[in-house]
This record gives C-alpha cells, structure tokens and sequence, in this order.
C-alpha cells in the first residue's frame, strides 16, 4: 500500500537525529512555543515533500548552480547557529550552579518561526529526503498512487515532531538542569559543526 510505504519510508529517514529534531527537542524543553515550533517543522516539510514527489528534484538536477546556492545557504546557517550553541555551553559555566534549573529569555514567535524556517528549509539533509530519496522512490510508482505515497511520508513527519516535542515538554524538569542544558548546548552545536564540515568538504571532492 503506497500510504504505508510513505509513512515507513518517511519515519525512518526523519528519525535519524539532526539539526532540525535537535531544534525540536529543545524547544520542548524550554516549553517555549514548542507545538508551534513542531508545527512549523511539519509544514514545510510536507513543502518539501509535496515538491520533491512532484519532480522539482529534477529541476535543481538541470540546474546545478541552484543546488550549490542551497547547500552553501544551508552551510552558513548551521555554522552560525552551532557555533551560537557551543557559545552558550560555556558562557558562565563555573558559576552555575548544576541544581538550578536554566533560565533563559522567552523566545517570541517571530524568532521561533524563523528559526524553524532556516532548520527545515537551509537542511541538505531535508533536500536529499525530500527530492533523491521520496522523489525518487515517488518517480517509480504508478501516476495514480504518487500522493497517497507522498500523504504517507507528510503524516509520518508530523507524526515524529509532536511526538519528539511531547517526550521533551514530559521530560523537562528533568532536563532543565544546567549541567545537562550545557552538555546539550555543546552536543548539538558540535553535530551542526560536523554536517557543516561533512557538507564543505562534499564541495570540494
């Protein structure tokens, strides 16, 4: 059934931890427009879905300059916001006190939006699922079957992200410990750093 293909195919792809899930996780964590951020995250990927089923991989194969300015875009962001979360890892750290819950400045919506925008539209990682993996899988199936797939791989993303997002706002008190929010801060900015690098040197090869 091509809905279930889609939704196996999709979970599977989406589970692998990245920026975005990482994103997700926090936000949930901090209770800081959380749902929203998981909204955000499942609408542009079911964008990006609906894009790649409908051929427009193909377009960015024509045009391959097109590709390059999306994966630089993309290099940028995560090398920005990773280094920012690497930053905040140790800023006071001796100082904190490990029994102290975080506190941080309330994220407003606009900030959470666009942040969410730059995790699930600047991702290489997004584009290769979305256009070579499901597109290319989506290319391959009967013309009457193509979107019942695509339904599939959109409800898994939605369903991963208010899942993430719910396990991180249960968990919260118990991860809002300093001494944890900083070894998070400095993991996730170290995975940004090292798809950077993965990405920048895929470039060069």
């Amino acid at each position: 059934m091509p809905y279930i293909t889609g939704f196996t195919l999709g979970i599977s792809l989406i589970m692998v931890i990245g920026t975005q899930n990482i994103y997700i996780i926090k936000q949930g964590i901090l209770r800081q427009n959380s749902y929203y951020c998981a909204l955000i995250c499942g609408v542009c990927d079911s964008l990006l879905i609906a894009l790649g089923v409908a051929g427009t991989g193909e377009l960015t194969e024509r045009l391959p300059l097109l590709n390059t300015v999306l994966l630089i875009l993309g290099i940028v962001f995560l090398v920005v916001y990773g280094g920012l979360s690497i930053t905040r890892a140790f800023v006071g750290r001796t100082s904190m006190d490990n029994n102290t819950n975080i506190q941080v400045r309330p994220e407003t919506r606009l900030k959470t939006f666009l942040i969410a925008l730059g995790f699930s539209l600047l991702n290489p990682h997004a584009f290769i699922d979305a256009f070579v993996i499901l597109g290319g899988v989506a290319n391959h199936l009967p013309l009457g079957t193509r979107w019942q797939f695509a339904l599939g791989a959109i409800t898994a993303s939605f369903t991963w992200f208010f899942v993430l997002v719910t396990v991180a706002v249960y968990f919260s008190p118990l991860l809002q410990k300093k001494k944890t929010w900083q070894w998070m801060e400095f993991m996730s900015g170290a995975i940004m750093l090292y798809i950077a690098i993965h990405f920048i040197l895929s470039i060069f090869k």
